[in-house]
């Protein structure tokens, strides 16, 4: 275990905000665990002079932090007169890894600046920026294309990038500030979708490692970047399922062709396959990573220990079109499928924070259900997810009558 709790393959909590910004063609906020990144795609009808009449557009980027953005105020580099050679080197790794996967020809002679602003510093700022630039100029582009200016999004694939490194002779994924400043190697990885690499920077920064740690890290980077584009997939699916399924049952119940308990249980059935496809989702990403081990790889969730009751109007069957769900996750310590190193707590923890992520985080595609976890045994000091036989205590000696009266309703 680090010292923030995480395994050393895990990264950090992730979550991109777009449309922050009200001008830009682009923009997101990105926050991987503390650090946080503005960035800003502006569309200029404009090419360098060296650029012209090749019929290509251009990609750039301008990195910067703000004084405070770290523990100690920095004086801009604006007043100092010239960026330093750490900006330089940021800003032009931020356009190359955009450039890569951009049809220059597709954007016609325009240029789109990426202003990627750390606002808040703690470890991985250059990946966080990488990341967060290609998602503000896949919204700039999607601007465009909506606007009648281009034919199509010239983007040619998706782009991640995540920290790896050698802490205490341990390969870890994600370095924050605090492990990056003690690292042996300290290496960046910048991959596409598909798993070819676009820039690797590494260094030892204490005594030379072997070819064969090489290799361990970039396979740990790889696997980094492959589950920040995985998760926002899995949020893109969620959320056009759900959109989708709820415009059925919406044409049912304006036509008269469903009754009132037949658009409720409809509705109802979305939130629990929305739930189900989420929980196996991240039980394979688990599997993947080595922390689980599935008795039915093609139904991760069966036999895996995790109980989810859907409380309330879920637990009925009476979901409205505004309802959020109500559930209560429980797990089983003894179910023995995890890795022998992990805690079941911690794990199942975890696991359920990624699914409220998924099902009510807001994204450019809306979101799936907002989530309550607060049915749960006493939700102010309890973690979102409870073993099977802490709960039978607490109902057995501390719940109160209408908590009991709450489970007529549950269903898992």
């Amino acid at each position: 275990m680090r010292p923030d709790g995480r395994f050393e393959n895990e990264p950090r909590p992730f979550k991109i905000t777009p449309g922050y910004l009200r001008n830009p063609q682009g923009s997101v906020l990105i926050e991987v665990g503390q650090t946080r990144v503005l960035c800003a795609a502006t569309v200029e009808d404009s090419i360098p002079r060296w650029l012209r009449g090749q019929g290509k557009g251009w990609v750039t980027a301008e990195y910067s932090m703000l004084p405070a953005s770290t523990t100690q105020r920095t004086q801009r580099e604006s007043t100092r007169g010239r960026i330093s050679g750490r900006t330089h080197e940021i800003q032009r790794l931020i356009g190359r890894s955009l450039r890569a996967v951009t049809d220059l020809r597709g954007l016609g002679e325009r240029t789109i600046w990426i202003d990627c602003d750390v606002i808040q510093a703690d470890g991985g700022t250059r990946t966080a920026s990488i990341t967060g630039a290609f998602t503000a100029l896949a919204l700039a582009l999607r601007a465009l294309r909506d606007a009648g200016k281009i034919s199509r999004i010239p983007l040619e694939d998706f782009v991640a990038a995540v920290s790896v490194g050698i802490v205490g002779d341990t390969a870890v994924l994600d370095l924050d500030y605090a492990e990056d400043s003690s690292a042996e190697v300290d290496m960046n990885v910048v991959m596409t979708g598909d798993g070819r690499l676009i820039e690797v920077q590494g260094t030892a920064e204490d005594r030379p490692f072997p070819r064969e740690r090489l290799d361990a890290l970039l396979e740990q980077g790889a696997a980094g970047c492959r589950n920040a584009e995985d998760m926002a997939a899995a949020m893109v699916a969620l959320r056009r399922l759900k959109e989708a399924a709820a415009l059925l049952v919406a044409l049912c119940d304006l036509g008269g062709v469903w009754s009132v308990e037949e658009v409720t249980g409809g509705l109802s059935r979305i939130a629990e396959t929305s739930l189900s496809a989420s929980v196996d989702f991240l039980l394979r990403r688990a599997a993947d990573a080595g922390k689980f081990i599935p008795a039915d790889a093609k139904s991760p969730a069966a036999g895996s220990g995790l109980v989810i009751l859907g409380m309330g109007k879920l637990g009925a069957g009476e979901l409205n079109f505004s309802s959020d769900i109500d559930i209560i996750v429980f797990y089983e310590d003894e179910a023995g499928r995890l890795a022998e190193d992990v805690e079941p707590g911690t794990f199942f923890t975890r696991l359920v924070r990624d699914l409220v992520k998924l099902m009510q985080e807001r994204t450019r595609d809306g979101y799936v259900f907002r989530t309550d976890l607060r049915l749960r045994p006493d939700p102010g000091a309890t973690a979102p997810a409870i073993s099977v036989g802490a709960a039978l205590q607490y109902y057995e000696s501390l719940a109160q009558n209408w908590e009991r009266a709450a489970m007529i309703k549950a269903r898992p």
